[in-house]
């Protein structure tokens, strides 16, 4: 019971706190129906949680679906990325990634984090489940309502979670916390933004697969370790590197060729004195 209180608590304020920060505390995305039972009343009526509409996934423009794994000591990196119409008119397209051992090391091995490679072990393995919403092209469909329903379920969902075991590690996901640095980088980018908000995500660790990623004592974020740089390079590299460069390859193979307005005002001009000419 929570008393005393020295703000004012409004039903809209309870919804909010039940609709993002409640519906979250678990993994949204998980199929199964266990989960540890959470019941909000506030006055004496009850307060619904809302649950993940899967729904919205299918709405995607693009995905990136895969899982670091230790395969007898060795580490490696599979994802499947995918995507729909960009709106350049391109058919649906896919691509696998598969990196081993070497390509990882080349992969987080930047000076400035000088990551040990035995951390590309003891990381442990995880998965991620990315999707990315272009929000200029999305559209209503019958099964979750019109087009603001769609962008409001998109806004309520939006961001890359973290669940450990199925339950969330906070604060990434929230509004104010880029734990991969996406905005960043997005506002570097001359092609698709693939900013935070246009995605609806996981990654998904265990407490007994993954034992060196562990809370500050503060609950406010991994504490800092070698570990947990390989995390963060792995998902930077999925999204800001394979992701992003699959897109730009599709939008380039089906860019259509831009008029040049002026030129073409120029030849408008020279066949309409030819026309007149011909006339007289």
């Amino acid at each position: 019971k929570v008393s005393n209180l020295s703000a004012s608590w409004t039903p809209r304020r309870i919804q909010t706190i039940v609709s993002y920060d409640v519906a979250r505390l678990w993994d949204p995305f998980s199929k199964t129906k266990r989960r540890f039972r959470v019941v909000v009343i506030f006055n004496g009526e009850r307060i619904d949680i809302p649950r993940l509409d899967r729904a919205i996934l299918d709405l995607a423009h693009a995905r990136a679906v895969g899982q670091y794994i230790i395969a007898d000591g060795v580490p490696r990196l599979e994802a499947e990325l995918s995507c729909g119409d960009l709106g350049k008119g391109n058919p649906p397209e896919q691509r696998r990634i598969l990196l081993e051992r070497i390509d990882l090391r080349a992969m987080t091995s930047d000076p400035t984090t000088e990551i040990p490679q035995s951390a590309l072990r003891t990381v442990g393995p995880f998965s991620f489940e990315l999707y990315w919403f272009n929000r200029q092209r999305l559209r209503g469909v019958d099964s979750i309502g019109d087009l603001k329903r769609v962008r409001a379920l998109q806004d309520q969902w939006a961001g890359i979670m973290l669940f450990r075991d199925g339950y969330r590690v906070f604060p990434y996901g929230d509004d104010q916390d880029d734990w991969l640095g996406l905005d960043r980088k997005a506002l570097a980018s001359q092609g698709y933004k693939l900013n935070k908000a246009q995605f609806i995500g996981r990654v998904s660790i265990s407490r007994t697969a993954n034992p060196s990623l562990i809370d500050q004592t503060n609950r406010e974020g991994l504490k800092d370790c070698d570990e947990k740089q390989v995390l963060l390079e792995v998902m930077r590299f999925v999204i800001q590197n394979q992701l992003d460069r699959f897109l730009e390859e599709i939008k380039d193979q089906h860019k259509t060729a831009q008029p040049d307005f002026a030129e073409t005002e120029k030849r408008i001009d020279a066949l309409e004195k030819r026309a007149t000419a011909t006339i007289k």
